[in-house]
């Protein structure tokens, strides 16, 4: 289970590292151009950068959010089970009268 877990955590980590190399590429290019409403679009590539994370975050948190409810799921199941088992030994070994 924990390699689900750093699978989540490195695919969060490589899409937030992108969306930075992309926002700062972006903002290179915008930089190098003489463009008087410079500032503005420096602006929106941050925003667009912010966005870009933000889905990072919420992709990985969808993920672990999957991944827990099926590790409830599985721990529910065993559960039954168990009581199962012992519900059944208990008839097995009472004795008979």
């Amino acid at each position: 289970m924990d390699e689900k877990w750093r699978m989540i955590a490195a695919r969060e980590k490589q899409c937030t590292d992108e969306a930075l190399r992309r926002g700062r590429d972006e903002t290179e290019r915008i930089v190098g151009t003489p463009d008087p409403s410079m500032a503005l679009q420096i602006q929106q590539e941050a925003d667009e950068r912010d966005r870009e994370i933000s889905l990072c975050r919420a992709a990985a948190d969808n993920e672990a959010a999957e991944i827990s409810e099926r590790e409830r799921n599985e721990y529910q199941v065993e559960a039954q089970q168990e009581s199962n088992r012992a519900s059944f030994m208990a008839i097995v070994t009472a004795p008979t009268h």
